[in-house]
This record gives C-alpha cells, structure tokens and sequence, in this order.
C-alpha cells in the first residue's frame, strides 16, 4: 500500500490515533529497518490498534453505537492497549523480551494478540509462575504420620478401644460452664464430643 493510502486508515478518534502513535513509536524503536520499511510500521501499528478496538468492542457488555466511548469502554479500550504494549515493549517492567520477536516473526497477526490472555502474551513467565506454584503446593502438603508412630492420646476410643486419638477444647456454651472436647480416633475414625 502507498503511505497516501496508509494515512486514510490512521484513526481519527484522540485516544485511538494516541494509541496508535504509541505503537508506532515503540515498533520503530526496535525493529530492524533493514528488513521494514515505513509502510510495514504504519501497517503493524494500525492492525494493534484496530485489533484492540474490536477485541473491546466485543467484550462491551453495551453494544449501542451512541454510547461506544463513555468512561466504561474508554477504560476497557485502554486497559488492553497498555497490557498489550507493555508485553510488547522488552524495556517495560513486564520484560516481556519475546512477544515482540514473536509477532515480527508472523507466528501470530497483529489481530490474534489483542485476544490473548496473560499466558498468551508472556508464555515464558507464566511457565515459571506455575512450575514455582506446584513446587510449593508439594512441599505445603502435610505429613502423612503413620498410626504405629502416632503418641497415644489421653483418651480412649469407644468404639475401637485403642488409645490413638486426639482432641480440640472449644467453649461452645456460656463462659461460665466447662469447655467441650472434640475427640477423633485416628485408628477407626471414629468422632465424639463430650464436657
């Protein structure tokens, strides 16, 4: 396309054409002119945008044409404009350093990322976030003691008669009457209360 015909399709709207000039600058900055010519940032930079406008458009709970840009649109629009840009962006706090190879590389369109969700946009991340989680829910379980190596408890179990048991004081009456204990037998699992 020629630029005179690229320029027709830069969005009018402020915040749009803002967000637009964002992405731009920020492809610009960090592409390799030797294999992007002006057009090929205009063209990148348009399909961000527009993808972002159509991915919030449809999530709009409020699909009346008169009321597109109120408060609670604008915040959606730009909302996923600054998630976008700052996976897209290596130097952002995210370091997102991959996304924007990703996307110069065609392995997905500038359409396909205004969708995706945080795993999508920084897969790296999210795998060391999930690998770190169930390392921690492996070493949060709790230990498993065997009943041979369990102490004997104070009191007996009615049922089995065997001393493994353990209980819980709670003061479910007044203040002035004697606590109840919760007794459970670790041998047969047998649960009973008494004050």
């Amino acid at each position: 396309m020629k630029q005179i015909e690229l320029n027709k399709l830069i969005p009018n709207h402020p915040t749009r054409k803002h967000i637009y000039e964002k992405f731009q600058n920020l492809i610009s900055k960090y592409i390799n002119e030797k294999d992007y010519n002006l057009d090929d940032i205009m063209k990148i930079a348009i399909n961000l945008e527009r993808g972002i406008f159509n991915y919030t458009i449809s999530i709009y709970p409020n699909r009346k044409i008169n009321e597109t840009w109120n408060n609670y649109f604008n915040n959606l629009y730009i909302d996923r404009a600054v998630k976008i840009y700052n996976n897209l962006n290596p130097d952002s706090s995210l370091q997102n350093k991959t996304l924007l190879n990703r996307l110069l590389s065609k392995e997905f369109n500038e359409f396909e990322i205004s969708s995706f969700n945080s795993e999508q946009l920084f897969p790296e991340r999210w795998k060391e976030l999930i690998d770190k989680h169930l390392t921690n829910i492996n070493d949060d379980l709790p230990i498993q003691i065997k009943l041979e190596d369990r102490a004997d408890g104070l009191f007996k179990c009615g049922k089995c008669k065997s001393y493994k048991t353990e209980y819980n004081e709670k003061q479910t009456r007044s203040a002035d009457e004697p606590t109840t204990k919760f007794c459970y037998c670790h041998k047969c699992g047998n649960r009973w209360k008494f004050c």
